[in-house]
């Protein structure tokens, strides 16, 4: 895996975002989302096209269930704020 970009503006858990890249070119960000285990966070700029493929996988996510959303849908909606 590689690093492909990263923030430098840390959330409010001191966290610095960043953008992964698997050697297939896979995004792992993308993975997390469509699993259920990640969510989009707005307030850090990142491309539009990838906003709008992380938007689709956490729509899907959600509406499926899967990962935090079906065990902790209550955590997922409160940390999506």
């Amino acid at each position: 895996m590689s690093l492909l970009g990263s923030l430098t503006q840390k959330d409010k858990y001191n966290r610095l975002p960043a953008i992964v890249i698997n050697e297939k070119g896979e995004s792992l960000n993308e993975k997390m989302v469509e699993a259920g285990y990640a969510l989009l966070l707005t307030r850090f700029p990142i491309s539009n096209t990838l906003k709008m493929v992380l938007e689709t996988a956490q729509k899907k996510a959600k509406a499926e269930k899967k990962g935090l959303w079906k065990s902790h849908p209550e955590l997922m909606k409160q940390w999506s704020n």
